[in-house]
């Protein structure tokens, strides 16, 4: 059924298929009866109908006596082909094509041929391009964006072929769909054929020469790719000499004339010799035979080419070329001899015979007597000869006279060679070409030669020429392999690479890598991935490749003791050398009392270009006159000498308001009396008077002393400018570190540690409580970014209080959002045990908030979150409420009462204190509010707290804060007691309370 259906469509587009022989098929086959049948269609039908392969080939060409008269023998012959062509179609036998169009055929009839542009699969039903430079095929659409884009449009306007760049004329919109050989538009789809083929035969030209000898077409059907060298056969041909007629296929007219390979045997132009080159077509060409012949007045003889000689046919008696000496043969009249040059043909008459004078030798008067013989003298006229002399430019100006006129005296101005200077001379001179006669300037051209290297540097240097700023020198520069120099001449760019080659294999170091000869010269030495072989000093394996020359230092990781025998070192490489530890070295040096104090260094410490016994280092031994040291150079076996000690001191008054710096001058002869400068004392002046008296008087009437803010923050200059700018901002600061210092004892803590964190504020005040801290001997470390830097105090074992303060008492400073950070925002990992473990801070808070160590125990976290903060508090192991050195204000009885924070309040035996309540506002009307004891989240309307949420579940010791506590403890209990009744809302965590 499926054939029948095939030989349906094939008897559809009007032709037949057969299926014999070797499978192939034919169209359109049948012959005449009595026709010879050609090759192709001969082998696919097998030999069994018209003429066979042999009879095909052995077959005689029709002559012009068996033809019609009114049909030549050529006219004949390429009817019949053209004829045979154009009426058979062939279908596609396996490898009739060539490789690449058989595997763009195969590729479209699996599926599998892929779009250049999209890389997708081009399917059966696909519209396609196909481009007819490299074959390949494209989807349609396509090819229009291509065509389309920028970046495949040249200068021109033209686009260019994805596949080979070819330039394409055909605009973008103009691009159809066609089949293969272009005879039809949108061909259908049809699952029998080839995709995208019409079916029909390809008829394109298989010339690929372009030079018009093929004039058949390809008969397959319709097809992908390049079609195949042309089959047939060409017309009959004859060879160059005529001698034989070769009849030979149109695919091998392209490879030359046809030749019998006999000799030509022509006769060549000379008319003397034959051509003795190989049957061809072309020109014979010139006589290239060697021939011996003589001048024409027969006194030279030499060898020429003979076709060079100009007089074609025989010469054996005739001389072909002219010696140029004088011809000197006898003329007919007897008396004299020819002058001209070697001529051919005969001399002529005399030049002095009466029928060749009849004028004056000026030729200006006609003779009147008459002359019998060549012998008789020519008359002169006696006027001026008016001949153009040798130069051509000027005439004789002497008298009638015979013979050639006398050189040419008239004074011309000529040139030197470059043109830049001039003289005047005799016209002979100007026009003579001795070199005698050549002008010459001494101006030297400063013009580059054609290597732009070098300058000319010729005296009048013919600028006109080119040729003569060719450079001759010799370029010299070191080639690229660097080895050789250039040879050429010398010339402008780079070399050309060396022409040297080595012979003998390049190989590595090894010996297991190498380079096959030849071997350019320059060529670097084969890489070699193996192992170094060359054994190692220090007995270890080698771990670098294979190298020429001294190997690099083992790096192997070993144990090593520095160069001054200090300490050993781990992990460091065995090739190093010189290894320091950075520690003084301590040998005593050649004083024999002192240390060496430079860095671990190898021996020697002192350099032994000295023969002194010092060191060159400060002796260093006390003085006897006063508890400073010798500061001369060492001096071994040498008492001190005897000089004032410099040492600067600061001395006082009595009352340690005036200070001064002073030298210590003691030692020498000058001032063995005078006092040590631990004992001397400056002079009170008025001002420590009256200082000491206002100090008495209010000491006596009880009075708080307030100094002056600019010596009582010391001599900084920040601080001193700040206080006059903001001395209330200096005054917070010292009150929260006093608060600090001297205010209760925490209970969030069993060590007591205090700590306060500033708010976020500008560098310049971060600055001054840098400073206040110093003065204060507070530790102090900020954490995050500019934006949103935080400062931390807290007190260490050194903090103490300075001697001057502005105000003496200690007051719990309020909370003030500006300077203090929100309590709401820090966590505290206070007193930490051994094995404690906070990761879980870093692991699910990280990026949410800063982690601040204050030692190895205690820690604290600032979030930017408040909820964040509380779930950290709760989820986080060893985590407290943080107290700062402030007070945050309570409201109750219609009246503010300050609660103090922590400090003062009994300390709680538990490790950590029960988290407090807390209110925060969130959306709408719902705030959540962490219960105490129970650390979780509840959804509740908002709630007003009236007490410290800190401290609302502790009792305070002083009788002022009685009340608020208890409004507290109340406030906690209403808060339990309606957690109680909502613990179906309860949730774990406050990241799904609103969920």
């Amino acid at each position: 059924m499926e054939d029948s259906h095939r030989q349906q469509a094939i008897n559809a587009r009007g032709g037949t298929r057969s299926t014999g022989g070797n499978g192939g098929g034919l169209r359109n086959t049948e012959s005449k009866p009595g026709e010879a049948m050609p090759q192709h269609i001969s082998n696919r039908r097998g030999g069994t109908n018209g003429t066979s392969r042999q009879a095909w080939r052995e077959r005689k060409l029709p002559t012009s006596q068996e033809q019609p008269p009114s049909l030549p023998a050529h006219q004949f012959v390429s009817s019949e082909f053209a004829r045979l062509s154009m009426s058979t179609t062939t279908v596609i036998p396996a490898g009739a094509l060539p490789q690449l169009a058989q595997g763009l055929l195969e590729k479209l009839q699996k599926g599998e041929m892929e779009c250049m542009i999209c890389y997708d699969m081009i399917g059966r039903n696909a519209r396609v391009w196909s481009c007819s430079g490299c074959y390949s095929i494209f989807h349609l659409t396509c090819i229009r964006k291509w065509a389309r884009a920028p970046t495949s449009v040249d200068q021109s306007g033209n686009w260019r072929c994805p596949g080979c760049q070819a330039i394409q004329l055909s605009p973008a919109n103009d691009l159809q769909y066609w089949c293969f050989c272009g005879q039809q538009l949108e061909p259908p789809v049809d699952f029998y054929l080839t995709p995208h083929s019409c079916g029909g035969t390809c008829k394109k030209p298989l010339d690929k020469s372009k030079l018009g000898l093929c004039q058949h077409i390809c008969t397959l059907q319709c097809h992908p790719g390049p079609c195949p060298p042309c089959a047939a056969f060409a017309l009959p041909e004859a060879c160059g000499c005529g001698r034989k007629v070769v009849t030979r296929r149109c695919i091998e007219r392209d490879e030359g004339v046809v030749s019998c390979g006999y000799q030509c045997g022509g006769m060549l132009s000379c008319g003397r010799h034959y051509c003795t080159r190989v049957c061809h077509k072309d020109e014979c060409g010139g006589c290239k035979v060697v021939v011996a012949v003589a001048c024409f007045c027969r006194r030279k003889l030499d060898r020429v080419v003979c076709g060079q000689v100009p007089v074609p046919g025989d010469v054996a008696g005739n001389g072909i070329f002219s010696c140029g000496s004088i011809c000197g043969k006898l003329l007919p009249c007897g008396n004299h001899v020819c002058s001209r040059e070697c001529h051919p043909g005969d001399c002529g008459d005399c030049e002095l015979s009466p029928e060749s004078v009849s004028t004056c030798p000026c030729k200006k008067t006609t003779l009147r007597a008459l002359r019998r013989s060549c012998l008789d003298p020519v008359p002169t006229c006696g006027q001026e000869c008016g001949k153009y002399v040798s130069c051509g430019r000027h005439e004789c100006i002497n008298l009638c006279h015979l013979g050639p006129c006398p050189p040419c005296e008239v004074l011309v101005e000529q040139k030197c060679r470059c043109g830049a200077s001039s003289r005047v001379v005799p016209c002979n001179v100007a026009t003579s070409t001795s070199d005698e006669h050549s002008f010459i300037c001494d101006k030297k051209c400063e013009k580059k030669r054609n290597c732009g290297r070098h300058r000319c540097n010729v005296k009048c240097c013919p600028s006109d020429s080119g040729d003569n700023h060719f450079c001759m020198l010799e370029c010299g520069k070191k080639l690229r392999c660097g080895e050789h120099f250039c040879q050429e001449l010398c010339h402008s760019g780079h070399c050309r690479p060396c022409l040297q080659s080595s012979f003998t294999d390049l190989s590595c170091a090894c010996g297991k890598s190498s380079i096959p000869p030849p071997v350019p010269c320059g060529t670097p030495r084969p890489r070699c991935d193996f192992l170094c072989l060359v054994p190692q000093p220090c007995g270890h394996p080698a771990t670098h490749t294979c190298h020429f020359g001294e190997c690099p230092p083992c790096t192997v990781l070993v144990a090593k003791e520095c160069v001054g025998q200090h300490v050993t070192m781990r992990n460091v490489p065995c090739g190093s050398r010189e290894i320091k530890c950075n520690r003084p070295c301590g040998k005593l040096r050649k004083c024999g009392v002192h240390p060496c104090g430079k860095t671990c260094h190898s021996d020697p410490c002192d350099s032994d270009d000295s023969s002194s016994l010092s060191c060159g280092q400060v002796c260093g031994a006390s003085r006897r006159e006063c508890s400073h040291t010798c500061v001369a150079a060492c001096h071994p076996g040498s008492p001190c000498p005897d000089v004032r000690c410099e040492f600067m001191e600061t001395i006082t008054c009595s009352c340690e308001r005036l200070t001064a710096a002073v030298p210590c001058e003691m030692g020498g002869a000058a001032t063995r009396d005078k006092a040590p400068a631990s004992q001397r004392k400056l002079s009170c002046d008025d001002d420590c008077v009256k200082t000491q008296r206002l100090k008495s008087l209010a000491d006596a009437l009880g009075i708080e002393t307030n100094g002056d803010p600019l010596t009582a923050y010391g001599s900084s200059d920040c601080v001193q400018e700040m206080a006059k700018r903001d001395s209330q901002f200096v005054t917070a600061v010292e009150d929260r570190f006093k608060y600090l210092l001297l205010g209760p004892k925490s209970v969030a803590c069993v060590t007591g540690l205090r700590v306060h964190v500033f708010a976020p504020l500008p560098k310049d005040k971060r600055e001054v409580i840098y400073q206040l801290a110093q003065r204060w001997n507070l530790s102090s470390s900020s954490v995050g970014w500019e934006a949103r830097r935080y400062l931390v105090v807290h007190v260490n074992s050194k903090s103490k209080m300075p001697g001057r303060l502005i105000k003496l008492n200690v007051v719990a400073p309020l909370f003030n959002p500006g300077l203090d950070v929100d309590p709401k925002l820090v966590v505290a990992l206070l007193d930490l045990p051994g094995e404690g473990d906070i990761s879980r801070v870093v692991l699910r808070f990280a990026g949410e908030c800063e982690l601040i160590w204050l030692n190895d125990r205690n820690a604290i976290t600032i979030f930017t979150d408040p909820s964040r903060a509380a779930t950290a508090l709760k989820r986080v192991d060893h985590a407290t409420p943080y107290h700062g050195a402030f007070v945050l204000p309570l409201l109750g009885s219609g009246a503010v009462v300050h609660k103090q924070l922590g400090w003062g309040a009994p300390s709680s035996s538990s490790a950590r204190a029960p988290s407090p309540p807390r209110a925060h506002g969130h959306r709408g009307d719902e705030a959540k509010v962490e219960e105490p004891g129970r650390g979780v989240w509840l959804k509740r309307n908002p709630v007003t707290l009236v007490s410290n949420p800190w401290k609302a579940l502790e009792q305070d010791k002083g009788s002022s804060s009685s009340g608020s506590a208890a409004s507290g403890s109340v406030e906690a209990r209403s808060l339990a007691a309606k957690a109680a009744e909502d613990d179906q809302n309860v949730v774990d965590d406050w990241e799904t309370a609103y969920d």
